[in-house]
């Protein structure tokens, strides 16, 4: 007789199981339904309403009091500054009053932290298995006091944002200016570099968007650069046309941008714009250098000049303005594409199909499940809240908040799930072969991460499916598949005709519900909380000349977007909730998810998977350090050390 532990085929159940599986799956129909006509992203499969069963953990609640603190702490004490400077009358004493409150909890949670812990998820797990530790009693103060006031907090700042609107706060602004709102947050190391065309290249390979860069060894019909607009930059007998055919020019088109360049809105009256540009990169002759060579701003070359980086060391304020029509194109492809539309959303699709057709006895429900925690609640928030009209995404990103939406969904329907299996989407890039980009950190970590995931997949399911012939017999499975291509629109996901290509799908959900979000998402405080360097919009006109510095300071953003946008970028870079390869149940005291022994043994596949990721991020602290050697002026990339991987998209 089998363990009640152990799940079970549905070719395998006897008819009272089957029975019960049916019955729960139309309870499961009943709670989770799709919907395609939500207000913010219409069009997009998501789930008609939460089940209570989707809210978020005490634990998760905690760690958001915990960096949400640390935000309001700073905006406390640059409001204090912008008060006494500019005289203004604008109250905090309620957002004090309210802030206050909850510090002795955060005090609380601060005092019991390991000190071999570093993250906030390990944090607060020492914290509830400290012996000493009233953890009934943390859990009822984080409900009941932490998280009803951190909420009001929420709504305080919103208020004194919507006040600061409407001030004249950005005369004369400086690069300074946007240093000076980080009081107490740590200042992005990238904020010094601001005009460094190495550090512009450098995003290039290891900043928040890696899915752009490719190799070519031809330029594109509609980007004309020739030889003697990038003479100056080459060395000795190089040029461009030598460059390319050893495959050392690489590009990056925003070309998917191009219609909400023309939808684009204003605030406060400010119009705002966009470049959907075309950027040219070289490697040096031995590779060790990468750097930008070119910039067109737009898809048609008749439209504007091509720039190029000036012949001497001087600073050349229209070469700074193209290269932020890059990084501001690049912030607006990241959020609403890579990290919206194909992380977030994406996995949606999946999670809602999972609860569906896979009841819970099902092995694949599961594996899976826990890839999904959190995922529709921060959905549901992210599409009532940060893509609603005059929300985060409104005020600081370019478009018009319709053209927004109509540009996630757009590319959100249009992904290609076996095309982005990561070996081919590299492949497809031409930046799958080292000796082509020696270094490409998302590449050289994610692959790691990937073939580990990988193969604890196929691991999995071979232990469950003895032979391809019970993949094809698994109607539940093969249900599921179906869905996912018909009521979730995915496309290009293979027939599940074989235990490999199973493990293939399953490979690809876990990784993006994984690594690729953290690839994605924990940028955002390092790189992109510092708005003059990666923001959603240009703010005003080109600068006239190459000398004209205050043309170019007012193309950056009004200091309450740039506000707004560090306030929210570091808190969506920072939580690190349930790492990948760490299985918990969602309900306290998060106990082991997996029950089946078959799983769990010593040297079982869960305990393989772990002991590769530990593996892994030695390989990749090791790797940190030697691509700082290299490359000393590069930001050190670490967000897929597996440690710091959550399991889940879950913020």
């Amino acid at each position: 007789m089998m363990d009640s532990h152990t799940p079970i085929l549905p070719q395998h159940a006897s008819t009272t199981q089957k029975n019960e599986r049916n019955r729960f799956l139309e309870q499961q129909r009943q709670c989770y339904q799709w919907n395609i006509h939500s207000a913010n992203l219409m069009g997009v499969p998501l789930v008609s309403q939460l089940d209570e069963e989707e809210l978020p953990t005490q634990e998760w609640k905690s760690l958001i009091c915990i960096t949400l603190s640390e935000v309001i702490n700073n905006f406390l004490v640059v409001m204090e500054d912008f008060t006494h400077n500019s005289q203004s009358n604008i109250d905090l004493t309620t957002l004090k009053t309210s802030y206050q409150k909850i510090q002795p909890i955060i005090e609380h949670l601060k005092l019991h932290q390991s000190p071999h812990h570093h993250s906030l998820w390990h944090t607060f797990m020492h914290l509830i298995h400290h012996t000493e530790f009233n953890r009934k009693s943390l859990m009822e103060d984080v409900e009941n006091i932490a998280w009803p006031e951190v909420q009001n907090n929420i709504k305080q700042i919103d208020r004194i944002l919507k006040q600061l609107e409407k001030a004249t706060i950005d005369s004369e602004l400086s690069t300074e200016h946007y240093q000076q709102l980080f009081k107490t947050l740590k200042l992005p190391r990238i904020a010094s570099k601001i005009k460094e065309d190495q550090s512009f290249a450098n995003l290039r390979l290891a900043g928040p968007n890696p899915m752009l860069l490719k190799n070519v060894t031809q330029l594109p019909s509609h980007f004309p650069l020739s030889n003697d607009m990038v003479k100056h930059l080459f060395i000795g007998h190089d040029n461009l046309e030598k460059a390319l055919e050893d495959q050392r020019i690489f590009i990056i088109d925003y070309k998917s941008l191009d219609d909400l360049t023309e939808q684009t809105g204003a605030f406060q009256s400010r119009k705002k714009s966009l470049s959907a540009p075309i950027a040219a990169f070289m490697l040096n002759m031995n590779r060790q250098h990468f750097i930008p060579i070119a910039i067109q701003l737009t898809q048609d070359p008749t439209n504007g000049p091509i720039f190029t980086p000036p012949c001497h060391d001087e600073t050349d304020y229209l070469w700074q303005y193209a290269k932020n029509c890059v990084n501001y194109a690049d912030a607006n492809y990241h959020e609403l594409i890579l990290h919206l539309g194909r992380t977030h959303l994406i996995a949606e699709a999946f999670a809602i199909a999972t609860h569906r057709q896979l009841p819970f006895c099902h092995p694949i429900n599961r594996l899976l499940l826990p890839h999904f925690e959190g995922t529709l609640f921060i959905n549901a928030e992210l599409e009532s809240n940060l893509m609603a009209a005059h929300g985060p995404i409104a005020n600081i990103f370019a478009g018009q908040i319709t053209a927004s939406q109509q540009a996630a969904v757009k590319n959100r329907l249009s992904f290609d799930f076996s095309g982005s299996y990561l070996p081919n989407e590299l492949s497809r890039r031409g930046i799958f072969d080292p000796q082509i980009l020696p270094c490409f950190p998302y590449r050289d970590d994610g692959l790691k991460i990937w073939h580990a995931i990988a193969q604890w997949s196929e691991n999995y399911v071979y232990l469950y499916y003895e032979s391809d012939d019970e993949v094809l017999a698994d109607s539940e499975i093969q249900a599921w598949h179906n869905e996912v291509l018909s009521l979730g629109k995915i496309h290009n996901i293979p027939t599940l005709t074989n235990r490999h290509i199973l493990s293939e799908v399953l490979t690809m959900i876990i990784f993006t519900c994984s690594a690729q979000h953290a690839a994605i998402n924990f940028p955002q405080r390092n790189l992109m909380s510092f708005s003059p360097i990666i923001s959603g919009a240009l703010w005003d006109k080109p600068p006239s000349s190459a000398n004209d510095e205050i043309a170019w300071l007012k193309t950056l953003p009004p200091i309450v977007i740039a506000l707004e946008q560090q306030m929210m970028l570091t808190l969506l870079g920072s939580i690190h909730y349930r790492k990948l390869g760490e299985y918990k149940d969602k309900h306290f005291p998060y106990k082991a998810w997996f029950k089946d022994k078959k799983i769990t043994e010593a040297n079982g596949p869960l305990t393989q998977f772990q002991n590769q990721l530990l593996r892994i991020e030695n390989d990749i602290k090791t790797a940190i350090i030697a691509r700082q050697s290299y490359y000393p002026d590069s930001e050190p990339y670490d967000y897929l050390l597996p440690s710091t991987i959550p399991c889940s998209i879950n913020i």
